[in-house]
């Protein structure tokens, strides 16, 4: 081997080096290459190294970031891995890919292409197939390979018309096409794979035939050109990230038909008004996140959980009406919204996330539902509000829920009875905090937090008697220590007075 280096790769497979290709030998003895180290721009792919054939062209051999103007792929060559010629293309890629080959020869051997083969090719102008060639075809000139027998668009170009008769475009077919400007799908098409116009940058018209059911994932991830789309009628799911990355696009319409919208499906893009439809009852996470022109909100009433970043940095929502029927705001599900003027939750809803509205600066007020009982750290964290109340059905309050609310005047719970989690890190940082109310039964644990506060502050008028009347004497003691020491004399008078009335001692704490 006038080149080789061997050195073991994994278990059983040996990788070895030529003059411009990395390789391993397969189990029938042809070679997969998988790094290329030449210098040519222009590359002719050899039909054997080292005396044995070449069948198999695997993923990342053609790296975009070496510049390739031309490629010539040999008979011999059966597969194709996907990005062999490229990657996936994320946001950074798209915008540099230099894989410049403009035009594409598919020989008569190659019978196994996977998505996305050629996913850093961007400016391919012309792609034909070996007319002998028994799985792929070019037919009528179409400028795409066509799986014969599946009628599957498998790969696709800027000069690509779609031929009628084809099921499918297939996943990343039109990926990184960044010329494609328009594009007519038949009538035939039932199905668009996912990332099938993958960073299309300046596609800005396209129709969706009325067969396609659903919309795959990432379809349209990255089409910066896209200013409006009608999704038709028959469309049920809208998958993930389909939309997400669209900067320009400002309106959508979404039919009554659909009934799922997944993760990230709108992340990122210019809406400025968006209206689910009643059937939707699957709303993903991260659906509408970074749409920071994004201002009003119409959600279907079958949504019952708002998952989890869904209206994140949505900087420009100032109101949203809330699902009838919703259960469950997850983390940071509003988090950043800072021009949300009011939260009001339905009362069906139990439970509130980590985050869920922090930072909603201008949320004058908050309205918890009858049905709350899980509130997690940091949820309500610097909103505006001047009062909250939490209702009787509340179990848990997590840390640093109320922290940094610089308005808020007025706390008030229905019945302690049933909080059993409580910080009492909740009512600190304050700086207005005048009045906690308690209307019904008081716990301990919420009187000696209050205590705590008041005590922090020196907030004489957080200290009503129903809460003093919950401290035991042990904490009496405690806190009347705490008001001595830093004299504070009203507090101290209140305490005396409370804990005479419970235990009858006047000298108790008099002394200490």
């Amino acid at each position: 081997m006038s080149y080789g280096e061997y050195r073991t790769f994994k278990p059983g497979i040996i990788r070895r080096k030529s003059k411009e290709y990395s390789y391993i030998i397969l189990p029938d003895d042809t070679l997969e290459i998988f790094d290329y180290h030449g210098t040519s721009k222009d590359i002719v792919i050899p039909s054997v190294i080292d005396g044995k054939k070449v069948s198999t062209i695997s993923g990342g051999c053609f790296n975009p970031y070496f510049e390739i103007n031309s490629v010539l792929i040999p008979e011999g060559i059966k597969t194709i891995k996907t990005n062999a010629f490229g990657s996936y293309m994320d946001s950074c890629y798209a915008e540099r890919a230099t894989i410049k080959i403009k035009k594409l020869f598919i020989p008569a051997s190659t019978t196994n292409i996977k998505n996305g083969a050629f996913s850093g090719c961007s400016e391919l102008e012309s792609i034909k197939v070996h007319p002998n060639n028994p799985v792929y075809d070019s037919r009528d000139n179409c400028n795409a390979i066509i799986n014969t027998k599946k009628k599957v668009l498998v790969l696709g170009c800027v000069n690509t018309d779609i031929p009628d008769g084809i099921k499918k475009i297939g996943s990343y077919a039109f990926a990184n096409c960044v010329g494609l400007e328009e594009i007519t799908i038949p009538d035939s098409v039932d199905t668009l794979g996912d990332r099938a116009f993958y960073f299309c940058l300046n596609l800005s018209t396209i129709n969706i035939p009325r067969k396609i059911k659903s919309l795959g994932n990432a379809t349209f991830c990255g089409c910066k050109s896209l200013s409006s789309f009608d999704i038709p009628n028959g469309i049920n799911k809208i998958g993930n990230e389909t939309f997400s990355l669209c900067h320009s696009l400002e309106s959508i319409y979404i039919p009554n038909t659909v009934v799922k919208i997944g993760n990230d499906a709108f992340k990122n893009s210019a809406l400025k008004s968006i209206e689910i439809p009643s059937s939707v009852n699957d709303l993903g996470q991260r659906a509408f996140a970074l749409c920071f022109d994004l201002e009003t909100v119409s959600l279907s009433d079958k949504i019952k959980k708002i998952k989890r970043k869904t209206f994140l940095e949505c900087h420009s929502l100032k109101h949203i009406d809330m699902p009838l029927l919703l259960e469950e705001i997850e983390e940071s599900a509003f988090n950043e919204c800072v021009n949300l003027e009011k939260i009001v939750l339905p009362n069906f809803v139990r439970k509130i996330g980590d985050s869920a509205f922090y930072h909603c600066k201008n949320a004058t007020t908050v309205t918890l539902g009858e049905s709350i009982e899980e509130i997690l750290p940091s949820a309500f964290v610097k909103c505006a509000m001047s009062k909250i109340r939490f209702p009787k059905s509340i179990k848990k309050i997590g840390s640093n829920v109320l922290l940094d609310c610089p308005n808020l005047e007025i706390v008030e719970f229905e019945d302690t009875t049933n909080l059993k989690s409580f910080f009492r890190n909740n009512f600190e940082s304050l700086p207005k905090l005048q009045k906690i109310v308690i209307e019904n039964n008081v716990t301990n644990k919420i009187a000696s937090a209050i205590t705590t506060v008041a005590l922090i502050n020196n907030n004489v008028l957080l200290l009503e008697d129903k809460i003093l009347d919950a401290l035991t004497k042990s904490q009496f003691r405690e806190f009347d220590e705490w008001a001595r020491t830093f004299n504070m004399l009203d507090i101290c008078n209140l305490l005396i007075i409370a804990y005479n009335r419970n235990f009858g001692n006047p000298s108790s704490i008099r002394h200490i």
